[in-house]
């Protein structure tokens, strides 16, 4: 649509997707943003060089929403300058914009004219002007504004001011549209939390069944929670890390379907191997599992990367604290269902530490089958939640990109900034070191919990190893899922994330206490089971928790909302690079 004073002329050429006001693509858009100039002599506007700042600072009525700041060296080289105030209005390709602006105490129309090919709003009040406006222009005018209204705390500002990259600044892209809490969405990515660390928690505390399988092998037997915790986290990264790079193209929900339908899969060979193939070596059944811990692996980082820069563009860390605390809930429900099934159907009476494969494989086989059922869930759950994002992207950009993309998917992958995993680096160094500190450090947790026994291993079922060693878990898991939640509370430390660091650091001082309990049944320094579970289990569970939740979800505070879902997947990298490290650092307590 033309402007009020078109000309047909070349600069009618449109130009996709640039920044500048008066340079939109030429679809009517609501604007808010700072103007920029080449005329240095505007008076009385405090000045602003980043044109996207307005949109995260906007104040209706308040022209100092944009305040001073040193030029940019952009801005140096083509001796333009950025004038500040709150302009919702209708800009065409090269074209003059008509604009709204709120000035303090009035509404005012006022006349834009451009200068080279930028606009500008000139001080003066023109009511006149209203009678040359394009019919068609105000009534989009009224439209949009009927649609969209604005408020004055719609919008939080941020430190810093960087170059406009490709629709980083518009309005329409950012904040304006972001969705009002729901409890269905939390809880469907609850879910998905729930679905991403099932696997993994499946393979610690089946780790009495294993134990069974491997009892003809004496390495196999004593390395194996080593080997999987290293293949497992080692799978994960590497794929992580390849995930993470591919963000242009990246289609968030595939990765999620993609990943829970190889966990249907993986799980139904792992149930069906609790019945068939039971006299297959030891040799054979470790390939086996390492395998299937490998594919695991793979479908945990796909979900990872998806759910986590899924949950970050809705914009509500509620959302990321949402997977967290369903990854706890994964935690809690695997060993607590061991432990009931060990009780259920208890074991022939032994002299081994071990149950027998043919008396675990019943609990086994429960314990798989329900984890093929929490991804089909996780799978059908996933699609309602998927329909609610289209809705919201397209709300966020049908006004800008309508006749120029094909798909709400390409729309969003245009508007999608490309940011380098240095440049996140330098922005969430804290946070990212952070995180993957506290999850190296928990990964010696599974190789104490499946050695440490009760101090009462003749007292019951209960105290046996088959048993006690998921109750371990559990209340590992436990402490864990109680942190997660417990950054739900008012008591953050998210703004400060040198002491969240400093915290994770000092939880490194809890590993110790496992030394203090009853190791491989030899006897505890302190001989309570109760000093254990409660005391050791979940404190570092909750720690763990705590900490884990309060560095991802701070992680969206720290960055432009443009870079909110590549903050979401380098953090979920840093996280399993954490996991990586610590599992090969846990073969130095292997044979303890």
């Amino acid at each position: 649509m033309d402007g009020p004073h078109s000309d047909p002329g070349p600069s009618r050429s449109r130009r996709p997707r640039s920044l500048s006001l008066g340079s939109y693509i030429n679809h009517p858009i609501l604007v808010s943003a700072c103007i920029t100039t080449t005329d240095p002599h505007l008076p009385n506007v405090p000045t602003r060089d980043a044109v996207p700042a307005i949109t995260r600072a906007r104040v209706s009525g308040d022209l100092s929403a944009c305040p001073p700041s040193t030029p940019t060296p952009s801005s140096r080289r083509s001796g333009t300058h950025t004038y500040g105030g709150i302009i919702h209005g209708i800009a065409d390709v090269g074209f003059e914009a008509i604009c709204l602006a709120s000035l303090p105490r009035r509404q005012d129309i006022l006349r834009c004219s451009t200068v080279h090919k930028l606009n500008i709003c000139d001080e003066r009040k023109i009511p006149e002007t209203i009678a040359s406006i394009n019919k068609d222009v105000m009534d989009r005018i009224r439209r949009t504004f009927g649609r969209r209204p604005s408020s004055a705390s719609e919008y939080e500002p941020l430190n810093g001011a960087e170059e406009a990259t490709v629709l980083e600044g518009s309005a329409v892209l950012q904040g304006q549209h972001d969705p009002p809490f729901s409890w269905m969405e939390y809880n469907i990515f609850a879910l998905l939390g729930v679905a991403m660390l099932w696997a993994w928690n499946m393979f610690l505390a089946a780790a009495p069944y294993f134990s069974s399988r491997f009892v003809g092998d004496a390495w196999i037997q004593a390395n194996f929670q080593s080997a999987i915790l290293t293949v497992s986290t080692v799978t994960n990264f590497g794929a992580m890390l390849i995930l993470t790079n591919i963000q242009y193209s990246a289609s968030y929900p595939f990765r999620i379907n993609l990943a829970l339908v190889m966990n249907v899969i993986i799980f139904s060979l792992l149930t069906a191997s609790t019945v068939l193939g039971l006299g297959a070596s030891p040799a054979l059944y470790f390939v086996f599992i390492l395998f299937t811990v490998a594919g695991a692996s793979w479908a945990a980082a796909l979900v990872q990367n998806g759910a986590f820069a899924f949950a970050a563009s809705f914009g509500r860390p509620e959302y990321m604290q949402a997977i967290m605390a369903g990854q706890g809930v994964a935690g809690v429900l695997p060993p607590i269902a061991q432990v009931f099934t060990v009780l259920a159907f208890p074991p022939g009476e032994s002299k081994q530490d071990a149950p027998s494969a043919d008396e675990g494989q019943t609990s086994a086989f429960i314990y798989f089958f329900t984890a093929v059922v929490v991804s089909v869930v996780a799978l059908l759950a996933s699609v309602p939640l998927v329909r609610r994002h289209n809705h919201i992207i397209e709300n966020r950009m049908v006004e800008t990109m309508a006749d120029s993309m094909h798909s709400i998917e390409e729309a969003e992958r245009a508007a999608r900034k490309h940011t380098s995993l240095w440049h996140l680096l330098k922005k969430l160094h804290w946070l990212a070191a952070g995180v993957a500190l506290t999850f190296a450090a928990t990964m010696f947790m599974p190789v104490f919990t499946a050695k440490i026994h009760s101090i009462k291993e003749g007292s019951g079922l209960l105290f046996q190893p088959a048993a006690f060693i998921p109750l371990g878990f559990f209340f590992w898991n436990l402490g864990d899922l109680s942190g997660r939640v417990a950054t739900m509370m008012p008591f953050s430390l998210q703004h400060r994330p040198a002491a969240l660091f400093g915290l994770a650091v000092l939880r490194l001082s809890i590993l110790p206490l496992y030394l203090l309990c009853n190791i491989g049944g030899r006897g505890a320094v302190v001989s309570s089971d109760f000093f254990y579970l409660f005391v050791v289990q979940l404190l570092y569970g909750g720690t763990n928790g705590w900490l884990g939740s309060s560095f991802m979800m701070a992680s969206g505070e720290w960055v432009d909302e443009s870079e909110r879902e590549a903050a979401g997947g380098f953090m979920g990298l840093c996280l399993v690079g954490g996991l990586s490290v610590g599992s090969f650092l846990s073969f130095t307590i292997s044979d303890i």
